[in-house]
């Protein structure tokens, strides 16, 4: 037998040994401790309760009073800006939410592919199958507007509306549960916030809008108004599948928005309400010119376009 083979041996014996003592040692009997009960021990008397113990005890409560009185208005001073911050954190859940339920379900699981047709939130192209019209059952080339400055023309609430219930004959389905689509409430609410989250500067959102740059009424209907108003306006470039253009409107005679061809001066008798209209938007339940009713489907323009260049698409829509 080697040494090393014998020190092995020798330090187990040894351990096993000290284990043992150290187990048999703690197992033999025991002085029980004498334990006198809480509610048998002798207490203060009444002298030394009322006197000594009272003054420790006030004493200590009012040192407490001043501590709490000195927190308060501390806490107080940092609420606002953790209910801040809080919020900030939610809503920036909420649009990393929202981003993966936006994105083409290519690059996320999670996505619903609302990237896939809008560019990212750029614009983008779709293929659609018409489901109405002089062309109907013929697949278009469908040009999906941008949405990074939606909320310059929409509220939250009208962006919410038409997620849930979508565009009829249009590509943009309904996405919300009350409206037969996939996602819920939460989902929606989602994806809004990471709409709110990438909303581009405002200057650069007039710009793509045309304002400020003397564009005639004509070219800001175009720009604006005509993807709603113009039969066509939105698949307007020919499609190669069919090899030729396909057939659009007239200029305003209607589409998903109604016909303005010859009725927006009976709508609107004096031009100025035409303007704040076009600038205001349609809301839901409110009156507007002639006994019109909104139905919050139209988009508001004053965020994007001034004064100058709103009358201009008025005087070009009442004189179609």
């Amino acid at each position: 037998m080697n040494s090393s083979l014998t020190l092995i041996l020798v330090a187990g014996v040894v351990l096993f040994l000290g284990a043992g003592f150290l187990f048999f040692s703690g197992t033999g009997p025991r002085k029980p401790k004498k334990v006198i009960p809480a509610n048998q021990k002798r207490y203060h008397d009444d002298e030394t309760l009322e006197g000594p113990v009272l003054t420790k005890i006030l004493g200590w409560s009012l040192i407490f009073t001043f501590m709490l009185a000195a927190a308060l208005p501390l806490y107080w001073l940092t609420e606002p800006q953790r209910q801040v911050s809080f919020a900030e954190k939610y809503n920036h859940n909420a649009a990393e939410r929202g981003k993966k339920f936006f994105a083409d379900a290519k690059e996320d699981p999670e996505g619903f592919g609302c990237a896939t047709c809008h560019g990212g939130v750029k614009g983008g192209t779709t293929r659609y199958v018409l489901l109405s019209g002089p062309e109907e059952g013929r697949e278009v080339t469908w040009t999906a507007p941008a949405l990074d400055d939606i909320f310059y023309r929409f509220s939250r609430d009208q962006v919410h509306d038409i997620l849930v219930y979508g565009r009829p004959n249009t590509p943009m389905p309904a996405w919300g549960l009350r409206g037969g689509g996939p996602m819920t409430e939460q989902m929606l609410n989602d994806v809004i916030s990471y709409l709110e989250s990438i909303q581009t500067d405002p200057e650069t959102a007039k710009q793509n809008a045309g304002g400020g740059q003397g564009l005639s009424g004509q070219k800001l209907f175009e720009k604006n108004c005509a993807r709603c108003h113009t039969q066509g306006w939105s698949y307007r470039y020919p499609d190669v599948t069919w090899n030729k253009p396909v057939v659009m409107g007239p200029a305003g005679g209607g589409s998903f928005g109604p016909n303005l061809r010859g009725s927006v001066t009976r709508q609107f008798y004096d031009p100025a309400d035409q303007v704040k209209f076009v600038s205001d938007g349609s809301q839901f339940g409110k009156a507007y010119g002639q006994n019109g009713v909104g139905t919050g489907r139209m988009p508001g323009m004053g965020k994007i376009l001034d004064e100058k260049d709103i009358m201009a698409i008025v005087e070009y829509e009442r004189s179609l």
